[in-house]
């Protein structure tokens, strides 16, 4: 072999090696990569490291009134919600959104409330705060159901919020507790929020375009005012609202029709105020109610105040 073709071949050597150390550095640094994301365990307080079921296996009632006070102008809207016995998780966050920033808010003991949470600068978010006890073995890294997750078949009043803006149907969400994953570092998406994943209907609230200060002037203080569902139809969750002019003992249940009661959605004495109650589409033993036509019937006092027809679509 002449000198020349060996010192191409030399050189077409040395090339090559590089080439090779060059590539075999470049798949190390990527293993690196890939290895130091996939084995992250930084969690948040709203994500866990598995999604173990959809948030469709949550399914709650929200109740809401809001009362008003002419002496200082200020709406009360007062909530209460029930993990349905159907449901197959625990509840672990509620919003309201869009709401403006309101002069107060409150939440159950064990919760906390923070406006303008969630990636949401105009969201009420309530969460549990209190896990309580550690369960036995734990490892120090993953969430855990405590004691004050609301249960399914269990009921927590006590989300409150105080506003100047006078009521709308807004938008309510629901988060059960094993829906999000864990992320947001590099090359791992955020973790969801409770807009994104989150059960959604539609309660009274805050209207957020409304004048500041709206005024009550107490007409119709004797009437009760039975409004009509919505959505209507339906393929999900329908909500009703009623206007009590006094206080008044008040029993709201759906019917098919054929007159069988479906279930009951609010029996118990309220004072004067506007309410919401939302139902879910699921009768009172935790069955899906099939598609068709059923009537929400409210009574005041033992006197049927009327009746309102909804349709449910699957």
């Amino acid at each position: 072999m002449s000198w020349p073709r060996r010192r191409f071949s030399a050189i077409a050597f040395l090339l090559s090696l590089v080439i090779t150390v060059l590539a075999c550095s470049g798949e190390a640094k990527q293993g690196e990569r890939q290895s130091s994301t996939s084995t992250s365990r930084v969690l948040y307080a709203d994500s866990v490291v598995a999604t173990t079921s959809p948030v469709q296996a949550a399914q709650i009632t929200v109740n809401a009134s809001a009362s008003y006070d002419a002496a200082s102008r200020y709406w009360t809207y007062s909530y209460s919600i029930t993990n349905d016995a159907g449901s197959l998780n625990v509840l672990d966050r509620f919003a309201i959104s869009p709401v403006r920033r309101p002069a107060q808010v409150s939440a159950p003991p064990h919760w906390v409330v923070f406006h303008g949470s969630d990636g949401d600068s105009n969201a009420v978010v309530w969460s549990v705060k209190d896990l309580g006890p550690a369960p036995q073995g734990w490892n120090g890294l993953d969430l855990f159901v405590g004691p004050y997750h609301l249960q399914p078949g269990q009921t927590l009043d006590g989300f409150v919020i105080r506003s100047l803006q006078e009521p709308n149907s807004i938008p309510y969400y629901a988060q059960a507790f094993d829906t999000l994953e864990a992320g947001g570092e590099d090359e791992v998406p955020s973790p969801p929020t409770i807009f994104n994943q989150g059960v959604t209907g539609l309660t009274l609230g805050p209207l957020f375009s409304s004048v500041v200060g709206a005024n009550n002037d107490g007409t119709g203080a004797a009437r009760i005012e039975f409004r009509a569902p919505v959505p209507n139809p339906s393929s999900g969750t329908v909500t009703v609202s009623y206007y009590l002019g006094h206080a008044a003992h008040v029993r709201l249940s759906v019917y098919d029709v054929a007159g069988r009661l479906v279930k009951v959605l609010r029996d118990a004495r309220l004072p004067q105020g506007l309410y919401s109650t939302t139902w879910s589409g699921v009768s009172g033993d935790g069955k899906r109610a099939a598609a068709g036509v059923y009537f929400y019937r409210l009574t005041a006092d033992d006197q049927v105040i009327g009746s309102r027809k909804v349709v449910l679509i699957r």
